[in-house]
């Protein structure tokens, strides 16, 4: 009456997929660096406008100030700059980018705690290989405003400042998000 149909046999194990992405929840201001960083290395968009305040779910506004020569020159660009153009840049510079060629590297200079938020001071080099005439390599200064959203108790970038780096000629994170946005 019973016949034999393997249903209880066990199968073989299925090898993970390499594609995981790393992306915990910011519960205090560090992890949503942490966060950045394995975004950019992953070339992960969602997990990459994440890290940052988006105002329909948190209230407050995600603002970045480009370096001042980006401001001249690409003023059209910068004049509104906002959420949408922030994922506009990044996931353009990851379709034109090989994949697992993206670094961040970020050493921190500055750390002021606050009530309400954290504000975080870092020289930056960032290497994406793309394929566009520009320059693979930027590296400057840049400064992050975090806060915690009091509602869900999770940190996001609120601002983003842009530094150039005075002692080279190596163009500044701005100038790519310039070029790719």
């Amino acid at each position: 009456m019973f016949l034999s149909c393997d249903i209880f046999q066990t199968r073989d194990v299925e090898i993970p997929e390499d594609n995981r992405s790393h992306f915990y929840p910011p519960l205090i201001d560090t992890i949503v660096i942490e966060n950045l960083k394995y975004a950019i290395k992953e070339q992960n968009v969602e997990n990459y406008i994440r890290c940052f305040a988006d105002s329909n779910l948190f209230g407050e506004k995600f603002i970045f100030i480009p370096t001042i020569g980006a401001q001249i020159n690409y003023q059209n660009i910068f004049s509104n700059w906002n959420l949408n153009d922030e994922r506009m840049y990044f996931e353009n510079i990851c379709e034109s980018s090989e994949k697992d060629s993206s670094i961040l590297s970020l050493v921190e200079m500055q750390k002021n705690i606050f009530v309400d938020s954290t504000k975080f001071f870092f020289q930056y080099e960032v290497n994406f290989k793309h394929n566009k005439n520009f320059p693979k390599f930027v590296n400057g200064g840049l400064e992050f405003v975090l806060k915690k959203n009091t509602t869900s108790g999770l940190w996001n970038i609120v601002r983003w400042t842009d530094f150039a780096n005075q002692n080279t000629l190596i163009y500044s994170w701005s100038d790519w998000k310039a070029n790719f946005h």
